[in-house]
């Protein structure tokens, strides 16, 4: 009987522990955030929580919320990129312009997603070697590279490519296992599992934090803080890449406007999943958390049928709401 009581005593105990453990995550708040809103507009709308629009919703969010993984490690170093949309654009148009004139897709992507990453090393060189904000190099750069867009593009959508059946478009840009999940989803999962492991558990992902909670005793420690900078950046255009291969393959056409206007979806995901602005923190779970966040409120306000007009107002109150629980949340377990 004693043994019997001890054994439940330990499986109480440890089933308490767990619930704790949830609780005292850092991306509760916001975790909870998103099932209330949920839970509220499946009550309110009727096609909401069909599986057909949480799937669609999915693959609105994978996007952005790749491209969040990437923004992270920027943010978590103390700076910002702008032009993280634009360097998506422009990978996606150079993409799309080498298929058309014939190059295979296969030697495409890796292309692809090395011009992203020299986008984004030519933001870190400029900003370390100039002694610039992140910022002001960023804001620069985006208009570059969206002027490169039109210029390569002809200001005009690319489609024309010759081989539409190949696997870059049938399986990456169709739909996997059994038809439900698109490409985009699983590219964002890939990158979310391989930017977690890189973030929280290698020495790059300590350094990029170091280097955002305090610059100057990053340097005196020995590390080197131009380099992390540099490296954290070119991760960001190479992240921002691979998300426009997903576009593009799904979409099977490039257009100079892609991506206008989702660098603040970007940096509002990953700083709603819990990225501190001054540098020094973040996670991989909530950028994510934080890009679902976002689609979920933006595709329920057009069931509800708000108008477009107002969908951004009420878009960015819904996120102030999220971010201000979030917060309390988290003081509340800073003082217990």
């Amino acid at each position: 009987m004693v043994a019997d009581s001890n054994t439940a005593t330990k499986k109480e105990n440890g089933f308490v522990t767990f619930i704790k453990k949830i609780i005292g995550a850092e991306e509760f708040g916001i975790f909870m955030s998103l099932i209330i809103i949920g839970v509220i507009l499946s009550l309110t709308t009727e096609r909401f929580s069909t599986p057909t629009n949480l799937i669609q919703i999915l693959r609105q969010a994978a996007y952005v919320a790749t491209m969040a993984v990437g923004m992270l490690f920027v943010i978590s170093q103390g700076d910002i990129d702008i032009s993280v949309a634009a360097i998506y654009n422009l990978s996606v148009i150079i993409m799309a312009v080498a298929m058309e004139q014939g190059f295979s897709p296969t030697w495409i992507i890796p292309f692809g997603i090395a011009v992203g990453a020299m986008l984004g090393g030519i933001n870190g060189i400029l900003m370390t070697t100039l002694k610039l904000s992140a910022l002001i190099i960023t804001l620069g750069t985006s208009t570059i590279y969206r002027s490169l867009s039109l210029v390569l593009s002809g200001a005009t959508t690319v489609a024309d490519f010759p081989n539409k059946e190949h696997w870059f478009f049938t399986v990456v840009g169709g739909k996997i296992l059994g038809g439900n999940i698109h490409g985009s989803v699983i590219i964002m999962l890939i990158v979310t599992v391989i930017g977690y492991v890189l973030y929280n558990h290698t020495k790059f992902g300590r350094h990029v934090c170091a280097v955002g909670a305090n610059r100057r005793a990053a340097q005196y420690a020995g590390l080197k803080v131009d380099k992390i900078r540099i490296l954290a950046m070119t991760l960001c255009g190479a992240i921002a890449a691979i998300s426009g291969m997903g576009t593009l393959s799904f979409l099977k056409a490039a257009d100079p406007s892609f991506g206008a206007g989702s660098e603040m979806m970007v940096i509002a995901s990953t700083i709603i999943g819990g990225a501190s602005l001054a540098g020094g923190s973040g996670s991989v779970i909530g950028a994510i958390l934080g890009a679902l966040l976002v689609s979920v409120i933006r595709n329920g306000l057009t069931f509800l049928g708000v108008s477009p007009y107002w969908q951004g107002t009420i878009t960015g109150i819904t996120i102030i709401i999220a971010v201000s629980f979030d917060y309390i949340i988290k003081r509340k377990k800073a003082h217990s």
